[in-house]
């Protein structure tokens, strides 16, 4: 499933606060989610550090985010790794590894929960795409 609401319009310092009912409301009304995905884009004054060529193409970098002010955050983690793996594996340079912050995130409602930084504002929306279909080939991957 995909939800599209946004809850970090007209500002950004209240998204967590505001998304938080909605991802409640999921998580009851779908217990047996495996992996709940918070899609993000980083700020950067840098592409070098976003862009990497993956068979001739510009792809989008990503980077993993584990609040680890909560009690899943070991959980968290552990899948942002195993994911990382999977993706690295795949295509070494891809990812920016995974960066803990002394955040919630929202990842206290959950230890099936990943955040993940798709490129930054310097990316393009072609960029950002081809690195989403190799996203979902591992988490493909990883679901089996």
């Amino acid at each position: 499933m995909h939800d599209i609401t946004i809850h970090d319009l007209p500002t950004r310092e209240k998204g967590y606060e505001k998304s938080r009912p909605t991802v409640s409301s999921y998580l009851k009304k779908y217990p047996s989610l495996k992996i709940i995905i918070d899609l993000h884009r980083d700020a950067t004054t840098s592409s070098s550090k976003t862009t990497v060529i993956i068979n001739d193409e510009r792809h989008a970098r990503l980077m993993f985010v584990v609040g680890a002010k909560n009690k899943n955050y070991k959980a968290n983690y552990e899948k942002a790794e195993k994911l990382n793996t999977i993706i690295n594996n795949m295509y070494p340079n891809l990812s920016r590894g995974i960066v803990k912050q002394n955040a919630k995130y929202n990842q206290d409602l959950s230890d099936k929960m990943i955040l993940l930084e798709v490129g930054s504002n310097l990316n393009s929306l072609d960029e950002a795409i081809r690195t989403s279909k190799i996203i979902a080939k591992s988490i493909a991957i990883y679901l089996k």
